[in-house]
């Protein structure tokens, strides 16, 4: 129930709060002191796409695996396999129980694909940001000097 939402969003703010902490590190101390307000804007404009990336490519992904899952139903009107919402609505209006029952499930199931993808895609992006960062300690000002 909500225990395991709250539990969940917890878990993802700090994952979250950590990774962006390691990237604007990463960011501000490889570049010259006086290009930092440019560099923090740079990140910032990737993160606001990579967001706005992440929103399309699973929504499409999430829809894909909707239609794929729902059943087809001869009874069942085109509406409904259209997407989840439109489902619920014809679900409601229909008073047709099995339908409801048919679009949670592929609708559940394909959100479990795209966790699935998503677990993969930030284990991976860990293991590429650990390997890249081993042994790589320094600071703000030696990042500066560097570039000089």
């Amino acid at each position: 129930g909500l225990g395991w939402v709250v539990a969940g969003m917890a878990i993802t703010g700090f994952g979250m709060g950590s990774a962006i902490s390691v990237a604007s590190t990463a960011i501000l101390n490889n570049v010259p002191a006086h290009r930092a307000g440019m560099a923090s804007s740079v990140e910032e404009v990737s993160y606001e796409f990579g967001g706005l990336l992440a929103v399309a490519i699973l929504g499409s992904l999430s829809a894909a695996m909707y239609g794929a899952f729902l059943p087809v139903s001869a009874d069942m009107p085109e509406l409904a396999r259209e997407g989840f919402t439109q489902a619920l609505h014809v679900a409601r209006e229909s008073g047709q129980g099995e339908w409801f029952a048919l679009a949670t499930a592929a609708y559940d199931r394909g959100y479990q694909i795209v966790l699935l993808v998503i677990t993969v895609m930030l284990a991976l992006g860990a293991t590429i940001i650990a390997r890249l960062l081993r042994g790589r300690v320094g600071s703000r000002e030696g990042a500066a000097d560097r570039v000089k």
